[in-house]
């Protein structure tokens, strides 16, 4: 059961960061419908203009564009949009094409449902700390039910460089002038999150409720356990 932080407490930490993906809600259902809505689109187009369609090779470019080791190719949204462009340019109208199908699959990514736990959890949470959202990845969170609950938002998509470079974290210590201490860093990838947390000397707590669908209700309460202690302590 979900329990309430106790008030009036001298609180150790100032700020809390969440990534988005796989921590505040399960990430790949919503990704294989966005990709299912965008290629059904993109294979009727190839269909009408007599063109073979072979969706592997929209993500064999998408893969390369990766692997360039680019800091501008870190932005997974650019980069489907090059893919995109790339792999319609045998079509005509392509531009537009490529266009529409990046816009299905961007409005579709964002179309999320956050649990009852999770949406409970972060009103909870906004009461006591200052939130902030810190995502490699490309989902509005303006049109998410727990959106108005987050302060700031930072995304690669506005510029930044992706975890686990710390630029990110670096930036929320700087908009908010507090000291590394007083940030802490919720995430589910120890790859991303924790390195970034790492590099950026802020405190991380690994956080990943959607393994199974008995695990987010212990996760979250695990979590403000955590939370309840560190600011007792």
């Amino acid at each position: 059961m979900l329990k309430e932080l106790e008030s009036g407490f001298e609180k150790r930490f100032k700020v809390l960061s969440f990534d988005l993906d796989d921590a505040l809600y399960d990430n790949q259902p919503v990704i294989q419908r966005a990709e299912q809505i965008s290629s059904d689109y993109l294979a009727e187009q190839f269909e009408k203009q007599n063109q073979p369609f072979n969706l592997s090779d929209f993500f064999q470019i998408r893969k390369n564009l990766f692997a360039a080791n680019n800091p501008k190719y870190e932005n997974v949204s650019l980069v489907r949009q090059i893919a995109l462009a790339e792999f319609c340019k045998k079509l005509e109208n392509s531009a537009q094409i490529a266009e529409r199908a990046f816009s299905l699959f961007f409005d579709a990514r964002s179309e999320v449902v956050v649990s009852d736990e999770i949406q409970q959890m972060i009103e909870n949470l906004s009461q006591h700390f200052t939130l902030v959202s810190v995502t490699n990845g490309n989902c509005d969170v303006r049109k998410l039910s727990i959106g108005s609950f987050f302060n700031r938002n930072y995304s690669v998509d506005k510029g930044f460089r992706a975890k686990p470079h710390p630029h990110m974290l670096q930036q929320v210590l700087a908009d908010y002038g507090v000291g590394p201490s007083q940030l802490l860093h919720i995430g589910d990838s120890l790859k991303y999150d924790c390195l970034a947390a790492k590099a950026a000397n802020v405190e991380f707590y690994h956080f990943e409720p959607f393994v199974d669908s008995k695990h987010v209700a212990t996760e979250i309460d695990e979590l403000m356990k955590y939370l309840s202690w560190t600011e007792a302590n």
